[in-house]
């Protein structure tokens, strides 16, 4: 996670940041504030590669709590290039407050070679709004890789920004799945080979889907796991079925489920 608070940005004698403290966009660029409607959003979200279900509407409001949401639209010769939104949340009266932005903001345009520069310009335009211009703490929960090809750390670093304390760091495995289905059988570990032929002789049916009744099923067997292994559940799970309701169909989270003969044994839900 990213952050960037009052402080760091304005003089010690001054208790408020003037407008001197913004940073101008690069020639071309502009953004905009609250222009889009929802219908909108989902449809921007979907012009994406990064979309994701963490920057909807549904998700924002159910998924920890509702707070003001903000959407950010920047643009490049009238381009859209990027978007972001951000939930706010301010103390009343004396105006203080902090914008969160989780998984975003969103740059990937689909069809087109990344550009990191619609990125930088996505954070840029970020701080200038909610750090400048309405005087809020903004913390940007985003992942960056060890190797950071593109050099997201330092767009961060350059805009003003700094981790917030030591995140714990998390694994992701790339596997290729071009290879065909025998030479990935073939490479399975000895293992995986006999839990695969197990998996296969017991005649499991999987259905796909993602309907709201799904959704009540995958709960069911969700929560006889959580209470077996003794899991401390961070999440609520049905906070994520009421924004399944509300999004729309194409971007729904998918639901899969893995029935034996003896009833329903697994479930995998993945946006």
């Amino acid at each position: 996670m990213y952050r960037i608070d009052k402080h760091s940005l304005q003089h010690p004698s001054r208790r408020m940041i003037s407008n001197r403290n913004i940073s101008p966009l690069a020639f071309g660029y502009s953004y905009e504030i609250d222009s889009t409607d929802e219908r909108t959003w989902y449809r921007l979200l979907q012009t994406f590669d990064d979309g994701n279900i963490y920057q909807t509407q549904a998700c924002a409001k159910e998924v920890g709590g509702r707070r003001n949401i903000c959407h950010l639209v920047l643009k490049l010769n009238d381009e859209i290039v990027a978007i972001a939104l951000a939930k706010v949340k301010k103390l009343p009266v004396i105006g203080l407050g902090i914008a969160s932005v989780f998984r975003g903001p969103i740059w990937r345009k689909i069809g087109t070679s990344p550009n990191v520069e619609f990125f930088r310009q996505a954070v840029r335009a970020l701080r200038n709004e909610f750090v400048c211009r309405q005087g809020l703490a903004l913390r940007v929960y985003f992942f960056t890789f060890e190797d950071d090809a593109l050099g997201i750390s330092s767009i961060f670093a350059d805009e003003m920004f700094s981790l917030a304390g030591n995140e714990a760091s998390d694994r992701t495995i790339l596997m290729d799945l071009g290879p065909s289905l025998v030479d990935l059988r073939q490479a399975l570990s000895p293992m995986w080979t006999r839990n695969l032929k197990t998996a296969i002789k017991s005649k499991l049916e999987v259905i796909q889907g993602t309907s709201d009744e799904m959704f009540g099923e995958f709960i069911g067997i969700y929560e006889e796991m959580v209470s077996r292994k003794n899991f401390t559940d961070a999440v609520d799970i049905y906070q994520y079925r009421q924004a399944q309701a509300q999004l729309p169909d194409a971007l729904k989270m998918n639901i899969l489920l893995c029935k034996s003969e003896a009833g329903l044994c697994s479930g995998l839900i993945y946006s």
